[in-house]
C-alpha cells in the first residue's frame, strides 16, 4: 500500500545526475580536442535516436542489412566530427540537421557500395536487426515523404524518451507502483472516471490521486520542454516545437 503523504510530497528532484546534456552548444564542442563531456552527450544521443535514422534509411529504399550498416556508419562519422564541421550559426533544429546528413551519407554510400566499410566494421550502437525490422514492419502504411516520416519517428522517440525519464524518477523514489497506476492519465483527453478504482487499488483517496496526476503532468511537461530545448538553437521557441512534435506523434 502506498502512503498518501509519500505521494503528496513535491515530485521535483535534483536533475544534476541525469544523462549528459546534448544541447547544440555542447554537441558543437565535440569539435574541440578536449570535448569529453560533449562526446559522451553525443554518444547518448546516438543510442537514443538510432531508430528514427534506421527507419529513415529504410524509407530511402535501402534493405535491412544496408540500413543497419548505414546507421552505424552515419553515427561513426558524427562521432568522428566529420559532419560536425558543417555545424555553424543558423544550423537550425537538430532533427533537421541529422535528417539532411543521413540523406547525404546514404547517397555517398550508394556511390561507394563496394568500398571498405568505415570504422573497420566496429559496432558503435547495439542494433538488434530483428528488433529493428520488427519495429519497421509495424510502421503504418503512409504516403508521406521519407523526411516527414523521419520527423514522426523522431517525435515518437522524444516522447517515449521523456516518458522513460519520468518513470525512472518515480522508480528512484520508490513510487514505481504509483507511476504505473496513473500513467494512463498522462494525456489530458484520457477518461478519468476510473480514478476511484485506481485510488482504491493504491489505498489512497481520489483527491490524492487527482493531485498525483496533476503533478505527474506538470513534471512530464517540464521534462518534455527540457528534452526538446536540447535540440534547438538559442532563441527558437520550445513551445512551438513541442506542439509540432506532439502533432506529429498523434499522426503516427
Amino acid at each position: 500500500m502506498i502512503a498518501q503523504s509519500e505521494v503528496m510530497e513535491d515530485e521535483r528532484q535534483d536533475k544534476g545526475d541525469r544523462f549528459p546534456r546534448t544541447r547544440w552548444s555542447i554537441v558543437a564542442q565535440v569539435q574541440s580536442a578536449d570535448g569529453k563531456e560533449a562526446r559522451a552527450a553525443l554518444e547518448t544521443l546516438c543510442r537514443q535516436y538510432w531508430y528514427p535514422v534506421y527507419a529513415y534509411v529504410r524509407w530511402l529504399g535501402e534493405n535491412p542489412e544496408n540500413a543497419e550498416d548505414a546507421t552505424q556508419g552515419f553515427f561513426a562519422r558524427l562521432l568522428e566530427r566529420e559532419y560536425l564541421e558543417d555545424v555553424a550559426e543558423g544550423r537550425g533544429k537538430l532533427r533537421t540537421f541529422i535528417c539532411l546528413m543521413v540523406k547525404r551519407y546514404v547517397i555517398d554510400e550508394r556511390r561507394i557500395r563496394n568500398a571498405q566499410k568505415r570504422g573497420g566494421g566496429s559496432i558503435l550502437i547495439p542494433i538488434d536487426g530483428r528488433e529493428a525490422e520488427s519495429r519497421f514492419a509495424n510502421e503504418p502504411a503512409d504516403h508521406d515523404t521519407p523526411e516527414r516520416l523521419f520527423e514522426k519517428r523522431w517525435a515518437s522517440t522524444v516522447i517515449e524518451r521523456v516518458l522513460d525519464l519520468l518513470g525512472e524518477e518515480y522508480a528512484a523514489r520508490g513510487r514505481g507502483q504509483v507511476f504505473e497506476a496513473i500513467r494512463k492519465y498522462l494525456m489530458w483527453n484520457t477518461c478519468e472516471d476510473a480514478q476511484a478504482e485506481t485510488a482504491e487499488a493504491l489505498g489512497m483517496n481520489v483527491g490524492a490521486i487527482r493531485m498525483s496526476v496533476v503533478r505527474m503532468r506538470q513534471r512530464y511537461a517540464e521534462l518534455l520542454r527540457e528534452e526538446i530545448a536540447e535540440t534547438l538553437e538559442e532563441g527558437e521557441c520550445v513551445e512551438d516545437e513541442c506542439r509540432y512534435l506532439f502533432s506529429l506523434f498523434q499522426e503516427s
